[in-house]
C-alpha cells in the first residue's frame, strides 16, 4: 500500500494519529469516518503482524457504510497473510457473496468448514457453500458431496437437504446425483416407504431395460424387508 514503509512500526506510526482523529471527532460525517476507516484498515492489513486490528477497522468501516468492493482487498491480503484465521475467511466469504465472486466464495467457505473446530458450525458453512453450488453455479454433484459431508458432520441438516433435492427431482425426475444422495438418506433413517417411493418414481422415468429390472428387483427387497409388504 505505501511501497516507502519499512514495516509494522511506520504503519503504527500512520495509524495512530488516525485513531486519535476518530476519537476526537466522534460527530463527524460518515463518509469522513469511512475514508479513514478504510485507510486505517488497509495500512494494518498490509504492514501490521497481528490481523485482528486490520479486521476491526474493516468492521467499523462495514458498519458505516462500506462496500463490498471496498473491503475486498484488504481482506484478501489479511487472508494471503493469516491463511487460517476463520474470523478472516468468514468475512471475506460474505463478501464474495454480496459480489457474486461464486467460485471463490466456494473455495473460501471449503477452506473455513475445514478450519471451525465445531461440527455443528462447520456443518452449516457447508450446507451454505452447497445451496451455492446447487443455486448459482448450478453443479449439483459437487453441491450432493457437501450436503453429504454437512450431514456427517451433524444429522440435523438432512431435512434441509432432502427438502432441496426434492425439489430438484420435481424439474428434473432422472438427476441420478439427486437420486443417489436420498436414497442413502432413507436407507439411514431406515424410511422404507420414502425409499420405495424414490425407486418407483425414478423406475417410471427410467428407459435403459437393465436399469429399470435392478430398480424393480430393489423395490421387492424394500417391500419385503423394509416395508413388510412383498405383495406390493
Amino acid at each position: 500500500y505505501r511501497s516507502d514503509m519499512d514495516g509494522p512500526q511506520d504503519a503504527r506510526d500512520l495509524i495512530e494519529p488516525m485513531e486519535r482523529r476518530l476519537d476526537q471527532e466522534q460527530d463527524q460525517e460518515d463518509v469522513d469516518r469511512l475514508a479513514l476507516l478504510l485507510e486505517m484498515g488497509q495500512l494494518a492489513a498490509t504492514h501490521l503482524i497481528d490481523p485482528t486490528r486490520a479486521l476491526e477497522y474493516l468492521n467499523q468501516a462495514r458498519s458505516v457504510g462500506a462496500g463490498a468492493s471496498d473491503l475486498l482487498e484488504p481482506l484478501e491480503i489479511l487472508v494471503e497473510r493469516s491463511a487460517e484465521d476463520v474470523r478472516l475467511l468468514s468475512l471475506l466469504r460474505s463478501i464474495y457473496h454480496e459480489v457474486g465472486a461464486w467460485d471463490r466464495y466456494v473455495e473460501t467457505g471449503r477452506v473455513e468448514a475445514g478450519l471451525t473446530p465445531e461440527p455443528k458450525q462447520s456443518a452449516n458453512i457447508l450446507f451454505e457453500v452447497a445451496t451455492v453450488l446447487e443455486d448459482e453455479v448450478e453443479d449439483l454433484d459437487k453441491a450432493c458431496g457437501l450436503y453429504d459431508r454437512a450431514m456427517a458432520l451433524d444429522r440435523g441438516f438432512a431435512q434441509g437437504v432432502v427438502e432441496r433435492l426434492r425439489r430438484v427431482l420435481v424439474k428434473e425426475p432422472g438427476r441420478k446425483s439427486a437420486l443417489r444422495l436420498l436414497k442413502k438418506i432413507y436407507r439411514q433413517d431406515r424410511d422404507g416407504e420414502a425409499l420405495l417411493e424414490l425407486l418407483e418414481a425414478e423406475e417410471a422415468v427410467v428407459t435403459d431395460q437393465g436399469r429399470r429390472v435392478e430398480l424393480l428387483v430393489e423395490m421387492a427387497e424394500v417391500c419385503t424387508h423394509q416395508v413388510g409388504r412383498p405383495d406390493r
